[in-house]
């Protein structure tokens, strides 16, 4: 049984050849989640920046 194997900037690649789409699919993925971590410590700090802050964090936390 005979595999391909493609190079891809110096480094072997056997079965697929990684191409640029592959790359960016994982990058987003990383970024997907780093802007949706960050929107709820943006949320959770504006909660409790507010003037009844502690009343709004409690009532957060409990619902």
């Amino acid at each position: 049984m005979a595999t391909d194997k493609t190079f891809v900037w110096g480094f072997e690649c056997p079965d697929r050849a990684w191409g640029l789409g592959d790359a960016i699919g994982q990058v987003l993925a990383s970024v997907a989640g780093i802007a949706v971590s960050s929107i709820a410590v943006i949320t959770v700090y504006l909660i409790f920046a507010m003037p009844r802050g502690r009343a709004n964090g409690l009532t957060f936390t409990a619902g």
